[in-house]
């Protein structure tokens, strides 16, 4: 099979800011490319900032829980750093619930201009390597100097995302020594969306990451290996997350690269 002309690539942020950095995504179109499928990022339920890449353009993203359309022309370049729930409030800092399933320009948010030297930089990146490079600098001086992020909030995601979304949100509530409307209310406002809604996300993330082939998939297997009661609950979370299902998105990343999903190795920590 040729390869695609669209490739999507999630890559792992340096150890001094992977407690509050997810991860970055990198999006290349090729410059003769006539794009056919619906471009876009898959959801992770986190606040994220987008570059076009050349083109002095930043975008904020609110936590999303859905397909997250992707603007962007053939030849185009994009670059994404996704901030842990609870972070991004301290990083950037802005509110995350009214951006949430948005994209706003930064321009609208004066919080932002301290991005603008980041921003310059980026558009000079020779590669994906060098931009991953550039943003670990910029980020580890921004994580130095923020201050400290809802601890509770920090530890309830890392347990959501060890236990691959299989939390509920009553055994994350007692870990905090929280009853589940407190832990619901202090996450809602450190991460923009209630615990829940992560957990979904984050499931969905680790069965799509753990999908194989269309034609060697057991998805009654597979459904009961992420927890979903069925693969009819399967079908449907996966409708709700990209509006496709299983077997759909398997075509879908065979012909527009999204097999370099993947999930990130650390973990969030205050």
């Amino acid at each position: 099979m040729d390869a695609s002309p669209m490739t999507y690539a999630e890559h792992e942020p340096s150890p001094a800011v992977g407690g509050r950095v997810a991860g970055y995504w990198t999006f290349a179109i090729d410059a003769g490319a006539t794009p056919l499928e619906p471009l876009g990022a898959p959801p992770d339920g986190c606040v994220a900032l987008t570059w076009r890449l050349g083109h002095g353009q930043l975008f904020v993203t609110g936590a999303h829980t859905g397909w997250r359309s992707i603007i962007a022309q053939p030849g185009d370049r994009m670059f994404g750093i996704r901030f842990w729930p609870g972070a991004a409030t301290t990083l950037l800092p802005l509110d995350p619930a009214p951006l949430r399933e948005r994209v706003l320009p930064a321009e609208q948010f004066p919080e932002l201009k301290k991005f603008e030297a980041m921003t310059r930089a980026l558009d000079r990146a020779a590669d994906d390597a060098d931009a991953i490079a550039i943003a670990d600098r910029h980020l580890a001086v921004l994580c130095a100097n923020a201050p400290q992020p809802d601890t509770a909030v920090m530890r309830t995601t890392a347990r959501i995302v060890e236990s691959a979304g299989k939390s509920t949100v009553a055994e994350l509530a007692d870990a905090e020594s929280l009853s589940p409307r407190q832990l619901r209310r202090r996450f809602l406002a450190a991460a923009g969306l209630p615990p829940q809604e992560f957990i979904r996300v984050w499931r969905w993330r680790c069965c799509a990451v753990g999908m194989g082939t269309e034609d060697s998939t057991d998805w009654t297997t597979l459904a009961a290996e992420y927890g979903y009661a069925d693969q009819p609950h399967l079908v449907r979370e996966f409708r709700h997350a990209i509006g496709l299902t299983p077997k759909n998105y398997l075509r879908l990343i065979s012909r527009v690269d999204y097999s370099r999903l993947r999930l990130t190795r650390g973990l969030p920590r205050p």
